[in-house]
C-alpha cells in the first residue's frame, strides 16, 4: 500500500507540473497574439491618417514619434485584453493538450478531473460542515468521489500513472508552436514601419519626379556653373582661393575676383552694386569678368536667349574684409615721469600685433625745450631690440639713456611707439604718448601733445590727492629715497592738474593772481563786484571767489612741497584746499550767474496782459517722409508674400519658372539697402537658397527656406521702424492736458500734470 501511495503521488505531481507548464505557454502565446493585434491596429490607424491627409486639405499624416506612441498604446491594450482572457487557461489546459495529442485517449482530462475533485473534497471551503448552504447534489457528488477514492485507490493511482507516462512523451514546443505567433508579430511590425515610412517615401518620389520634370522643363539658355577665383593683395601673402557656385564671396579689401560663367545663353550680363561689368566671351559658352573688391556688395549674373528674353538669374553676395591696423602699446613705463636728473636711464617695453603681418616697430620721441612762447622741438628715434614671436606679434626692449639729449631743468621728452603693417599706403598706428620731464622750480608737467580718448581720461579730485598723499606717507619706510621722491613728484603733477581745473573754471584769469605774492586780504571785494557785471549778488559772490582763490593758493603750496619731496608739509595744505572748496561751493555762494540778460525775468510785467494772448501758436504738422530703407524692405517683403502665395496656389499668372528670378531680384533689393548689414546678408542668402531649391524641384525645402527668410525680413523691418516713427500728440490731447493743468493750478495744486504717454 505504501509503495502505491508514493508512486501515485509522484505521478500526480508530474501531471500537475505538465499541465501548469502547458497553461503558462498558452498564456504567453495568447498575450503575444494580443500585442501583435495591437501593432496591427496601430498600422491601420497610421495608414488611415495618411489617406485622410491625401483627401482632406489641412490634415497631416502621423510622424514617426506619434506613430510610435500609438503603437505602444494599442499593443498594451491588446496585451492586457489577452491576459484577461487567459486567466482560466489552467482549467482548459488538459483539453487543449488532448486536441493536439490524440494518443492521450482522454487520460489526461480524467487525471485533471481527479486532481480537481480531490482538491475540492479536501478543501474546507467545500466541506458540508463549513458550507451549510451547499446543495445536496454537490454534497453527494463530493462524498461519492471521496468514498470512491478511499475505497478504490488503485484505480486513481493507475489513471495517474498512465497519464504521467503519456505526459513524459509529450513536447510542449511541438504541441504549442511559437513560430506562427512570432511570424505574425514580425509582419505586424513590418506593416507598421511601412505605413510610417510611406509618406516620406511618397514625398521623396514626388521630389525626384519634380526634379526630373524641372530638369526637362528647364530652359536651355541657363547658367551651368559659376567659377570664382579670389586673388588677395600681394602684401597679404595669402594664396588664391577657388570656389564653384558660391553663395557669397568673402575677400580682403583690394582683392581681385575673377568670375567665369558657363552658360548656353546667347548673351550674359554681369553687374555689381556699382554698375555693369565688362564681360569677355570665350570658348564653349564661357564668359569672364574681373571685379575689384573695395566694399560690401553683390554680383548679379543674368542670361538671355537670342531674342533678348531673360532665361536665368543668379545673385552672389560680396563681403569685403578690411585689413585691421596694427595695435601698439608701451608696456613700461606706462605713465608720465618726473626725472631726477638729465642722465637717467629709462627701461622701455613695447609690444605690437597685427592681423596679417607687421612691417616695422619704432619708438619716436620729441624733445621740448624753452618757455613762454619760445619753444624748440627736436625729434629722434630710440633704438629697439625687437623680438619677433611670429610674423604678426612683435616685442621690443630698450635701455634709453637720456644723457645724450642734454636735458636742462624744465625740458621734457614726449615719446610714443609707432608700428606699421605691410599694407601699401597704410597709416602707421601710434601708442599713447607719455612724458618724461626734468624737474624745475614752479614748473608744471604738460599734458602731452596727443589728445587722449575721452574714455581713457581719469577724473582727479582734491580728496583723491589727499588719499594718495596719506598712502605715500604710510609706505615711506618701505621705499628707497629715490623711489619716494619719484612718487611725490608724480603726485605733484596730479595736484597741478586739479588746480588747473579750478583755474580754467574761472576763465583762466586767476592764475596770475594766485601766483602773486599778495595775500588774500589784499582783494577788494566791492571793487571786484563793480568790475564784474556778470555777478548777481556781488558781496556773496566775492566771498565764494575769495574762498576759491584760497583753495587754489593752498594747492600751489602743496604742489611745491610735493615736488621737493616733503609730503608731510604738503598734506595740511591739501586739506586746507578741501576746506576752502567746500566754502566756495556752499549754497549761499554764486560763482556764475544763473540767467543771462536775455533770459532774465521782467518782474514789472508779472500779472499783466490777457491770458488768451499766451495761447500756443497753432502750426501745421509736417508729415515725416518714410526712410528709403524702410520702403525698400517693405517692398521686398511684399514680393516674398506674393511668391509664397504663388508657390502655395500654383496660379497660372505667376508660373513656377519665373519664381527663382523674382526671388533673386528681391534678394538684390534687400542687399542694396545695406550690403554690410549681417542680418540683410543672411536674408539674401536665404532667398538665394530658396531660388535654388525651386529650380531643383525641392518644393518642401523651398517653402521652409522662404518662411525663414520672410521671418528674418519681418524682424529686420520691425527693428527698423519701432522707435523711429515720428510720435506726436493730437491737438485735442494737448488742449485737454492744458485745460486740466489750468484747473489744478486754479485749485491750488503746485505740481503740473505730467504729460500723457504719446502714441504713434
Amino acid at each position: 500500500m505504501s509503495t502505491h501511495t508514493v508512486t501515485g503521488g509522484s505521478a500526480r505531481a508530474a501531471v500537475a507540473a505538465f499541465l501548469d507548464a502547458a497553461a503558462s505557454r498558452m498564456r504567453r502565446l495568447t498575450v503575444l497574439g494580443g500585442l501583435t493585434a495591437g501593432v496591427g491596429v496601430a498600422a491601420a490607424i497610421v495608414l488611415g491618417f495618411y489617406l485622410a491627409s491625401l483627401l482632406v486639405r489641412g490634415q497631416h499624416a502621423l510622424g514617426p514619434r506619434s506613430a510610435a506612441l500609438v503603437a505602444v498604446a494599442t499593443a498594451i491594450i491588446g496585451g492586457a485584453v489577452a491576459w484577461i482572457r487567459t486567466r482560466d487557461a489552467r482549467a482548459g489546459a488538459a483539453r487543449q493538450v488532448e486536441r493536439r495529442a490524440p494518443q492521450c485517449r482522454n487520460l489526461l482530462v480524467t487525471a485533471d478531473e481527479l486532481q480537481r475533485t480531490n482538491a475540492m473534497a479536501t478543501s474546507p471551503a467545500t466541506s458540508p460542515a463549513t458550507s451549510p448552504a451547499t446543495s445536496p447534489a454537490t454534497t453527494n457528488s463530493s462524498t461519492t468521489a471521496a468514498t470512491g477514492n478511499a475505497t478504490a485507490p488503485g484505480i486513481a493511482g493507475l489513471v495517474m500513472r498512465q497519464a504521467a507516462a503519456i505526459v513524459a512523451t509529450l513536447d510542449l514546443a511541438a504541441l504549442f508552436p511559437a513560430n506562427r505567433a512570432l511570424r505574425n508579430a514580425g509582419l505586424s511590425l513590418v506593416a507598421l514601419l511601412a505605413t510610417v515610412l510611406l509618406p516620406t517615401g511618397v514625398e521623396q518620389a514626388r521630389t525626384v519626379a519634380t526634379r526630373v520634370a524641372a530638369t526637362a522643363a528647364r530652359p536651355r539658355d541657363g547658367i551651368r556653373q559659376v567659377s570664382v577665383v579670389i586673388v588677395p593683395p600681394a602684401y597679404s601673402g595669402r594664396a588664391e582661393v577657388r570656389s564653384t557656385d558660391p553663395a557669397r564671396i568673402d575677400a580682403l579689401v583690394n582683392s581681385r575676383v575673377r568670375l567665369s560663367v558657363q552658360s548656353t545663353g546667347a548673351r550674359v550680363r554681369i553687374s555689381s552694386a556699382d554698375g555693369e561689368l565688362a564681360v569677355r566671351a570665350g570658348e564653349n559658352g564661357t564668359h569672364q569678368t574681373t571685379l575689384e573688391v573695395n566694399s560690401d556688395g553683390f554680383v548679379v549674373i543674368e542670361t538671355f536667349d537670342a531674342t533678348g528674353t531673360p532665361t536665368a538669374r543668379r545673385l552672389i553676395g560680396v563681403s569685403a574684409n578690411a585689413d585691421i591696423a596694427p595695435r601698439v602699446r608701451i608696456l613700461a613705463p606706462a605713465r608720465d615721469l618726473v626725472l631726477r636728473d638729465g642722465a637717467q636711464t629709462i627701461k622701455l617695453g613695447v609690444e605690437a600685433d597685427d592681423d596679417m603681418a607687421l612691417a616695422s616697430l619704432r619708438l619716436r620721441y620729441t624733445k621740448v625745450s624753452g618757455s613762454g612762447e619760445r619753444f624748440t622741438f627736436d625729434e629722434g628715434e630710440v633704438p629697439l631690440r625687437v623680438t619677433r614671436r611670429s610674423g604678426r606679434a612683435w616685442e621690443a626692449r630698450a635701455d634709453w639713456s637720456l644723457a645724450s639729449l642734454g636735458l636742462v631743468p624744465g625740458d621734457m621728452v614726449v615719446y610714443r611707439a609707432v608700428a606699421t603693417d605691410r599694407r601699401p599706403g597704410g597709416a602707421p598706428s601710434e601708442s599713447e604718448a607719455f612724458i618724461a620731464q626734468l624737474f624745475a622750480a614752479e614748473g608744471d608737467a604738460a599734458a602731452g601733445f596727443a589728445v587722449d580718448p575721452d574714455e581713457e581720461r581719469q577724473a582727479l579730485s582734491q580728496q583723491m590727492v589727499i588719499l594718495k598723499s596719506e598712502r605715500l606717507l604710510a609706505k615711506q619706510r618701505t621705499m628707497t629715497p629715490e623711489a619716494f621722491l619719484d612718487e611725490a613728484r608724480n603726485l605733484a603733477v596730479e595736484q597741478r592738474r586739479v588746480r588747473a581745473e579750478f583755474v580754467f573754471m574761472m576763465g583762466g584769469e586767476l592764475a596770475e593772481a594766485v601766483t602773486a605774492e599778495n595775500s588774500m586780504g589784499d582783494l577788494d571785494e566791492s571793487r571786484e563786484a563793480e568790475a564784474e557785471g556778470d555777478l548777481s549778488d556781488g558781496r556773496m559772490a566775492n566771498q565764494g571767489r575769495a574762498a576759491l582763490l584760497a583753495a587754489i593758493r593752498a594747492m600751489s603750496r602743496a604742489a611745491t612741497a610735493l615736488t621737493e619731496g616733503d609730503v608731510a608739509r604738503a598734506l595740511p595744505q591739501e586739506r586746507t584746499a578741501v576746506t576752502q572748496l567746500e566754502k566756495a561751493f556752499a549754497r549761499s555762494r554764486y560763482l556764475l550767474r544763473a540767467l543771462t540778460e536775455r533770459e532774465a525775468l521782467d518782474l514789472t510785467r508779472r500779472g499783466s496782459g490777457a491770458l488768451t494772448d499766451a495761447a500756443r501758436a497753432v502750426r501745421p504738422v509736417a508729415t515725416a517722409d518714410r526712410a528709403a530703407r524702410t520702403v525698400a524692405l517693405r517692398a521686398a517683403l511684399d514680393e516674398l508674400l506674393l511668391v509664397g502665395r504663388a508657390m502655395a496656389t500654383g496660379s497660372a499668372a505667376t508660373p513656377a519658372a519665373a519664381l527663382p528670378a523674382r526671388l533673386s531680384m528681391a534678394a538684390e533689393q534687400v542687399l542694396r539697402t545695406d550690403p554690410s548689414a549681417p542680418a540683410l546678408q543672411a536674408i539674401a542668402e536665404g532667398l538665394n537658397a530658396t531660388s535654388r531649391a525651386i529650380t531643383d524641384g525641392r518644393t518642401g525645402e523651398a517653402r521652409a527656406s522662404l518662411d525663414r527668410a520672410s521671418s528674418r525680413l519681418a524682424a529686420a523691418l520691425r527693428d527698423e521702424t519701432i522707435g523711429r516713427a515720428p510720435v506726436q500728440q493730437s491737438l485735442g490731447g494737448r488742449r485737454m492736458d492744458g485745460a486740466l493743468s489750468d484747473q489744478l493750478r486754479a485749485a491750488g495744486a503746485m505740481t503740473p500734470v505730467a504729460p500723457r504717454p504719446r502714441t504713434p
